[in-house]
């Protein structure tokens, strides 16, 4: 298979936290129109794998008979599937959060963009929706249970909105933010 220079290569990575032996499973790549692009067998807890278009959103699922998957990404272009057999209430699907920078400017103008809290509040003050009315970001709240991975991961998402705003609109948004934000130490 050759690969053209626009191509991205994504390391997928198989953590198995159970006594249960991973065998295989079925990785279904599909862009943003759900559109299905490539579903491949993975029987290895390490794989390379190559997108065609770095332009394009991309969402991921994984399935392997006997365990419940947990996806976490990275900024370097890596997949982190958690096996479990138990349901983990950390879990948090970033089907939504894409790979490449490129994607943050059309999450924004299609309103799509959201900073990441965790907590027990779910409910989004008026704070809250009236910065995103102004600066057309909201809030994302996930349960309070969260882990090493899952808080580096969802600080690298929060300051990559961060990097971008600031460069789009500079930084009086900051003043005006009505919640820490992790990954964020300005305020």
């Amino acid at each position: 298979m050759a690969f053209a220079i626009s191509d991205i290569k994504i390391n997928v990575i198989i953590l198995n936290s159970t006594k249960k032996e991973f065998k295989s499973g079925t990785l279904i790549i599909n862009d943003k129109n759900k559109k299905e692009v490539k579903k491949m067998i993975i029987n290895t807890l390490s794989s390379t794998i190559f997108l065609d278009d770095e332009s394009t959103q991309y969402n991921f699922s994984f399935k392997s008979t006997g365990f419940i998957t947990n996806f976490y990404y990275s900024q370097n272009n890596e997949i982190i599937i958690r096996l479990s057999t138990t349901k983990s209430l950390n879990s948090i699907s970033y089907n939504k959060y894409l790979l490449n920078q490129k994607d943050t400017n059309d999450r924004y103008l299609e309103g799509e963009l959201s900073f990441i809290l965790f907590g027990i509040q779910s409910t989004i003050s008026n704070e809250m929706k009236a910065f995103k009315e102004k600066y057309n970001v909201s809030f994302e709240y996930k349960n309070c249970v969260v882990d090493p991975i899952l808080m580096k991961q969802v600080s690298a998402h929060n300051r990559e909105i961060y990097t971008y705003l600031k460069k789009k609109i500079g930084t009086q948004w900051l003043l005006e933010l009505p919640v820490s934000i992790l990954g964020i130490k300005e305020r």
